[in-house]
């Protein structure tokens, strides 16, 4: 792969000195600076919470003493975690990344036990995750620091099980991080490396582990941008700002309502086999239900036929396949994704008898959009020059003009980035965990756009929706509903 100095330079790592101490420092970049605008600019917007169930045989004293020292491993193999992020003295809408490495041994065990909170009370894990998005990062330890993190440990969760769950900044934790971080950690519980303890680190070089921007971490720029990466650029342009009317303002800011619901084992199989008939995925299909289920609950267009469209102008790719050696592995945590625009236009399926006919129109429609971009050899730097050209100099929010535009993200197989099952044993005693569920929400503060999410795991697939005040329950539920009952139409026979 050629690779060219390419249209926009890229910043590196830089060491700063300061009161005798020396710090790392960078710009965020990507899909880093798009997520940090959201939760800055537009009040705490896309802050995630994800964490999982378990059991495990270790005692709850026990299990909180070795994630404390798991927490000391992570902060070295994945240091971006100990960051803060900093605004630009002399340009408000630019944002960095500030690491300073660790002294000693005692300054890194006293950051693990800040970055830790253990709750004994008993709590629902679907009502926690809801709960928590309604509080606003950042949390400040008692030495001043701001950190855009914390990990919770539940030690009474629903029949006597453990939760445990980050809420954090989507700059850092999007899906893959969630799920790296936690596979982590669970290793480090069980194992008990004696070679990974706080102790035997090399501090103070930890930095060397600080991940660079989305070109560096993807191989860096190729040639033929101008010719190649800027067509993408102007098309995600065209399809941005393709807008309709939008709801009315959201009251109860940081208050979210999240409506689930879940598909047994036997019944994703069929659809699973049912969908390789067609030639799509569970992904096409599910963006594909949600979309004509918009379609159908709205039957009274607003605009001529000709123009009515569903737009997914927020679509999230994952750049986890692009990411180069030494990136390409767990410890590589911050958000590493490209964000682009899909549209399905009424006219795309409307001539179409019957929701299976339909379904598979907007499918392929899907599979069209899709195409543009994943072709692309530029696609892993699109968001990157996206905001390093045009920086966000007012809060996202305002310059969607479409906020009632879909967003769904499928998080993909939960159990084929996350092990079920961690355990080790040596000469003193046997310990396990054994992950039984996820659960997940986001912070939705202005916006008036339904987030869907979907994930499959231990071969059921999982469904769940996320609105503000300015959608009806009721209505949000048969939403749901009928996207299931699309979904279903692929478990049977033709």
């Amino acid at each position: 792969m050629e690779v060219s100095a390419g249209p926009l330079a890229e910043p590196g790592w830089i060491a700063i000195k300061h009161e005798n101490a020396i710090s790392y420092t960078r710009p965020l970049a990507g899909s880093e600076i798009l997520m940090y605008a959201l939760h800055d600019r537009d009040d705490g917007m896309g802050d995630v919470c994800f964490g999982t169930t378990f059991s495990t045989n270790l005692e709850p004293d026990t299990l909180g003493q070795r994630i404390r020292t798991a927490l000391c491993y992570l902060r070295f193999v994945a240091p971006l975690l100990g960051a803060t992020i900093e605004q630009d003295g002399c340009d408000p809408v630019q944002y960095w990344w500030r690491y300073t490495p660790v002294t000693t041994v005692q300054d890194v065990e006293r950051w693990a036990v800040h970055s830790l909170e253990i709750l004994h009370d008993k709590i629902d894990p679907d009502v926690f995750v809801t709960e928590i998005v309604s509080k606003r990062l950042p949390y400040i330890h008692p030495d001043g620091v701001r950190q855009h993190w914390r990990l919770y440990l539940l030690t009474n969760s629903l029949q006597g099980k453990f939760s445990v769950f980050i809420h954090g900044v989507h700059a850092i934790f999007d899906g893959n991080s969630n799920t790296n971080f936690l596979r982590i950690l669970f290793e480090e519980v069980t194992l008990c490396d004696v070679t990974h303890g706080a102790d035997r680190l090399s501090w103070g070089e930890e930095w060397r582990n600080l991940p660079p921007g989305p070109v560096t971490a993807t191989g860096g720029h190729l040639l033929n941008w101008e010719s190649e990466g800027v067509p993408m650029l102007r098309r995600w342009q065209t399809l941005r700002t393709n807008d309709i009317t939008s709801r009315q303002e959201v009251q109860n800011v940081g208050v979210i309502m999240r409506i689930c619901d879940v598909l047994n084992a036997e019944t994703s199989s069929r659809i699973l086999n049912g969908l390789k008939t067609v030639g799509h995925t569970i992904t096409r299909l599910l963006e594909a239900a949600f979309i004509l289920a918009m379609f159908e609950l709205n039957p009274v267009l607003g605009v001529p036929a000709k123009d009515a469209h569903v737009t997914l102008d927020l679509t999230f790719i994952a750049l986890t396949k692009y990411l180069v050696p030494p990136y390409n592995r767990p410890s590589h945590i911050t958000s590493t994704s490209v964000v682009v625009p899909l549209i399905v236009p009424f006219s795309t399926f409307d001539t179409q008898d019957g929701p299976r006919a339909k379904l598979c129109c907007i499918m392929d429609r899907l599979q069209e959009e899709y195409s543009h971009y994943l072709s692309n050899p530029h696609l892993p730097h699109l968001t990157a020059n996206i905001f390093a050209s045009k920086p966000l100099r007012v809060p996202p929010s305002e310059t969607w003009k479409n906020p009632a535009a879909l967003m769904i993200t499928n998080v993909g197989l939960i159990d084929g980035r996350l092990p079920l099952r961690y355990s080790c044993s040596d000469s003193h005693a046997e310990c396990h965990i054994d992950v039984e569920d996820v659960a997940f929400s986001n912070r939705w503060s202005h916006s008036a756009r339904p987030l869907v999410h979907m994930w499959t795991m231990r071969g059921k697939v999982h469904f769940q929706v996320i609105g503000t005040d300015v959608w009806d329950e009721t209505y949000m539920r048969e939403y749901l509903r009928r996207a299931v009952d699309l979904v279903n139409t692929f478990a049977n026979d033709r």
